[in-house]
């Protein structure tokens, strides 16, 4: 993991997918700034399609979990498209609560996104 919190997942040599993490940036909806329930957040998750269902996802969530867990965060957040399905299972498969919505813009696009969140990171550890 470098300084921006990004863990590349390598197979033979050859990066397949990484994860980028750190401080929370975007909170869910409605939470409080004085005592926020997410001090982390999952920035992004890319895997190549062809590497999807071989473990590589949840062992790039498991990589950002310890990293943020050395940085003293017990909690994380992260936003995805609604319309990836694909993301949103493996989330929810992940233990992820969906705890709010908002809407993005994508140049001329309006886009709906959703944010998962784990009050306890170490419940990713143990799932």
């Amino acid at each position: 993991v470098d300084d921006d919190g990004q863990e590349p997942e390598q197979e033979n040599k050859k990066i397949v997918g990484f994860v980028s993490c750190g401080a929370l940036r975007t909170p869910p909806p409605g939470t409080s700034k004085i005592r926020p329930l997410y001090s982390a957040e999952i920035y992004a998750l890319y895997l190549l399609p062809q590497y999807y269902r071989r473990g590589i996802g949840r062992a790039l969530m498991v990589r950002a979990v310890e990293e943020l867990q050395t940085r003293k965060h017990a909690s994380l957040c992260l936003w995805v498209l609604d319309k990836n399905k694909r993301g949103c299972d493996f989330y929810q498969a992940m233990g992820g609560q969906r705890i709010g919505k908002h809407m993005i813009e994508i140049g001329p696009t309006k886009a709906k996104e959703v944010c998962y969140g784990w009050r306890n990171i170490k419940d990713i550890l143990n799932g």
